[in-house]
């Protein structure tokens, strides 16, 4: 009798693989753990990127209006006007279509970083840097019953949590005077250099090194704070406290305290990039502040220039009158400046119309030097003035002066490179 095998016709069991090494489990554990540690690293770098380069934790800066503030200029994000972000960025990206070679030396210094910055930048790029600017910017002054004080303030669109980082470290390591008030840090700047950028004659004509000149301390710059994420500077460290408290909050920012400017200032955003609002103060010197900013035009008080005018000779501003707007924004091509004065007694709206007008005419004939056209007209009411003036076409003239530096500068290097060629 034959016998069968009961285990012929079933497979045998694979063999059992080899054990793993220890040293492969290591390797297998760190390779894991290094792509998670990445992974966390990443997010934690771009949490951090967002943290510092955002906007961060803003109030709105026209916040910074009090029942006190007696004028206040406001300067919307220039991406919320469709001509100042064209007219803005056709200016960025024209600096980039410069040639440096074709600029003399003293030229070349002056613009190279914004040179080399702007170099080959298209004008999508451009619409992207206007994008960075700003969000917004409010400067106003503030009456305080015996003087007047101002305060500014700024929300930047990128980098205000950086830059109120960066302000403290330098507080902390340049040793700046610092006040801890009501859980706001309060900073004074302060700024010591040396004077001249040269070697300067002492009394006996002997040249003084600049490291043995004796360091000098810039005057007071006022103070800085910070609103959350806001950046506030003011003149007086009461006017600091004072704004830091009437914008605080926890959460999200509440609505602004009450100031009578408030809706006339509303009402002119709505219409222009750069909107003021000033109502009569007795503290007020019109006269100078017009005769000073007239003199920053010039960049010295160059009597024999058109646009040059003393306090004296604008007296006319003193004038008595309950309030004033004005607007600035972009038109077009042109650069649109409108101006209402309210409240003039009867008596005095023809003087201050005249005076207009001739400090219009005197700026008109000044530009028209360089090309430029200002059209401007005073319209008379019986207790109010309305000053309309365009700067026409300034676009097209921005363009034309950019290719007539470059053509003279282009022309003057031809001749320098005559005169080389024939020298040799």
């Amino acid at each position: 009798m034959s016998q069968t095998n009961p285990f012929a016709s079933q497979d045998l069991p694979e063999p059992p693989s080899p054990p793993k090494s220890g040293g492969m489990k290591t390797l297998a554990a760190c390779g894991c753990g290094c792509a998670v540690l990445l992974l966390i690293l990443a997010i934690a770098a771009v949490l951090l990127f967002r943290h510092f380069f955002g906007p961060g934790d803003q109030v709105p800066t026209d916040h910074l209006l009090g029942e006190d503030t007696v004028f206040v200029a406001h300067m919307d994000a220039p991406v919320n006007d469709a001509g100042a972000k064209e007219f803005i960025a056709e200016l960025v990206h024209m600096l980039s279509t410069l040639d440096p070679e074709r600029m003399d030396e003293e030229t070349q210094e002056a613009f190279s970083d914004i040179l080399e910055s702007t170099e080959e930048l298209s004008m999508d790029d451009a619409m992207e840097l206007v994008g960075l600017m700003p969000n917004s910017m409010t400067f106003l002054v503030e009456d305080t019953g015996t003087e007047l004080s101002s305060i500014f303030g700024l929300n930047l669109s990128q980098g205000s949590r950086l830059l109120h980082y960066f302000i403290s470290q330098t507080a902390g390591s340049s040793g700046w005077e610092t006040e801890d008030w009501d859980e706001f840090e309060i900073i004074k700047p302060q700024f010591n250099f040396n004077e001249g950028s040269l070697p300067t004659d002492d009394e006996d004509g002997v040249l003084v090194p600049l490291d043995v000149q004796a360091e000098v301390e810039i005057g007071e710059v006022g103070y800085v704070g910070f609103q959350h994420d806001t950046f506030v500077w003011s003149s007086e460290i009461e006017t600091m406290k004072r704004a830091l408290k009437r914008t605080a909050y926890v959460g999200e920012p509440g609505p602004p305290v009450g100031s009578s400017l408030r809706s006339d200032l509303d009402s002119l955003r709505e219409r222009w990039l750069i909107s003021t609002v000033l109502r009569n103060s007795p503290r007020l010197d019109l006269p100078s502040f017009g005769s000073g900013f007239l003199e920053a035009l010039l960049g010295s008080t160059e009597e024999d220039s058109l646009l040059f005018a003393s306090p004296e000779e604008l007296e006319w501003m003193a004038t008595d009158f309950g309030r004033s707007t004005s607007g600035i924004g972009f038109v077009g091509d042109d650069l649109v400046l409108r101006i209402e004065v309210n409240g003039l007694s009867e008596g005095d709206v023809s003087k201050v119309t005249k005076g207009f007008e001739a400090l219009l005419g005197r700026i008109a004939e000044d530009l028209g030097q360089s090309e430029l056209i200002l059209a401007h007209e005073v319209i008379q009411g019986s207790t109010s003035i309305a000053i309309n003036a365009n700067l026409e076409d300034l676009r097209l003239w921005m363009q034309g002066e950019f290719a007539k530096s470059e053509a003279i500068t282009a022309r003057a290097n031809e001749s320098l490179d005559v005169l080389d060629a024939e020298a040799e």
